[in-house]
């Protein structure tokens, strides 16, 4: 299974990140969030870093020119579109570098998925599925969200977004069967503070998911 970390913001973390094994990060770059990494992280520094890890631009209704600039400057290797992305503006994107399409629950998702992913089945490498709101979530509507995509036939490799996922969820990930499970996007429940990662408890999760898999 595959480890996403999202919202990171300081290179010391990626450095630890990396070395703990996990597989992506995910830099945000929308326009409400973006400070910390534009602050905190040098290009030419993250750039001249020998990483395992995959770097993913987050990105919420950003302009092309946008998009291609980030990609070129932090050597992203792929993109993730968290807003009112179109399927046209995902091929132009996708013809150029790896794309991860968010869809929210939260949108009425679950009783139109198959539809709603159709439009984006050539244009997408992966799709992240995710809340927008994550306060007072409890475990009854996680489960049944859960359980519609594993009711669901699509074939392209997805993330569990981080408002699926909780500290708590690693002794019950085995739980979650799909053909195309790809991985886990740990996110705002798996941080100190917004951009300063917990990674104790990231690699606890990472311990008890090894020894679920095991």
């Amino acid at each position: 299974m595959n480890i996403k970390v999202s919202g990171v913001s300081d290179i010391d973390q990626i450095v630890h990140l990396d070395k703990i094994g996990v597989d992506y990060i995910g830099l945000h770059f929308e326009a409400d969030v973006s400070g910390l990494v534009l602050k905190n992280i040098i290009p030419s520094a993250l750039n001249q870093l020998s990483l395992d890890l995959k770097k993913v631009g987050l990105f919420s209704n950003a302009s092309m020119q946008d998009v291609f600039f980030m990609i070129d400057t932090y050597k992203l290797d792929a993109v993730q579109f968290c807003g009112e992305e179109t399927p046209e503006y995902c091929a132009v994107i996708s013809a150029n570098t790896e794309v991860i399409k968010t869809l929210y629950f939260d949108d009425g998702l679950s009783d139109k998925l198959n539809d709603s992913l159709a439009a984006f089945d050539e244009v997408c490498d992966y799709y992240c599925f995710d809340l927008r709101n994550t306060e007072n979530i409890e475990n009854e509507s996680v489960f049944m969200y859960w359980q519609a995509i594993m009711n669901s036939a699509f074939e392209k490799p997805f993330f569990l977004g981080g408002g699926l996922i909780r500290p708590i969820d690693a002794s019950l990930i085995h739980t979650f069967r799909h053909p195309d499970f790809f991985g886990v996007d740990l996110n705002q429940h798996f941080e100190k503070k917004p951009g300063t990662k917990d990674t104790a408890l990231i690699l606890s999760f990472m311990r008890a998911i090894t020894q679920i898999d095991n």
